[in-house]
């Protein structure tokens, strides 16, 4: 795994190489750690609905379960930013939003067939 060196734009290898950061800088966050930041990322999570009460999220991240709320950040739009680890794998999450009780997928995002007829959003 790469290690950040915090102090210069400097990144170190599993095979102890250095290697310069010049395309970029790396702002510390102040939970985590440098080369816990280059290891994951954070997604927007959006569902636009003039008329609901409650919106969750569900998805393979979370074994399906419907227990991450949506925040009603204007007049029809609910929004959640959740933080994933990075990985090498393509479309690793599949998730939908439970409406008001009602399983839905957003129609504007990606979407794709799990194999089971269920067709669900994927990052």
């Amino acid at each position: 795994m790469d290690k950040l060196d915090p102090h210069i734009n400097r990144i170190k290898s599993d095979d102890q190489k250095w290697a310069e950061l010049d395309a970029f800088q790396v702002m510390p966050h102040p939970e985590h750690t440098p080369e816990e930041q280059l290891n994951e990322y954070k997604h927007e999570f959006v569902f636009e609905s003039s008329t609901a009460k409650n919106i969750k999220l569900a998805g393979s991240f979370n074994n399906w379960q419907p227990n991450n709320d949506l925040a009603n950040i204007s007049k029809n739009k609910w929004s959640l930013t959740l933080t994933f680890p990075v990985t090498d794998d393509e479309n690793t999450y599949q998730y939908k939003f439970v409406v008001d009780g009602k399983w839905e997928i957003n129609p504007n995002t990606p979407k794709t067939d799990d194999g089971k007829g269920n067709i669900n959003n994927i990052l």
